[in-house]
């Protein structure tokens, strides 16, 4: 009976979701929203375990980003780009871990604070490795050090 009742009506009816739509560029936050210290955490692509902190300031819509990881210090443009063929909003950067120089394609969300946090692939520039690095930054509600990268 309650299968002919179901079945009659529109009570168990499920609605067919709407696909997820992505977020137009223009959806992107402000540079300024992103702009704040951040404690960096990350794999390195040998599996080697690091973490850092990062401040990133933001110029009118640009990006820069101040990083010290493991003693190593560097400071770099913060690029805004799209990745996929959904042009999906990213954030492009290179730095150097000593004499290598990498790049790292990171997306940004809005955490449970609306602070933004990163999560970052990172590989070696024009190498093509098995498994990249990965990185996350988690916006810093804490004291961080000095700039100075000792």
């Amino acid at each position: 009976m309650a299968l002919a009742l179901c079945l009659a009506t529109s009570a168990c009816a499920t609605p067919s979701p709407e696909p997820p739509v992505d977020p137009p560029a223009e959806a992107v936050p402000p540079a300024a929203f992103f702009a704040g210290d951040y404690e960096v955490v990350g794999r390195d692509i040998e599996g080697k375990p690091y973490a850092g902190w990062a401040r990133l300031l933001a110029e009118g819509e640009e990006l820069s980003i101040h990083r010290c990881v493991d003693g190593i210090e560097s400071v770099v443009a913060f690029e805004r780009s799209t990745a996929t063929a959904d042009d999906i909003p990213v954030w492009r950067t290179r730095f150097s871990r000593g004499e290598v120089p990498y790049e790292a394609m990171c997306q940004f969300h809005v955490d449970l604070d609306n602070y933004a946090r990163f999560t970052c692939y990172t590989v070696p520039v024009g190498e093509r490795v098995e498994t990249p690095g990965l990185e996350a930054l988690f916006h810093a509600q804490w004291p961080v050090p000095e700039l100075a990268c000792d």
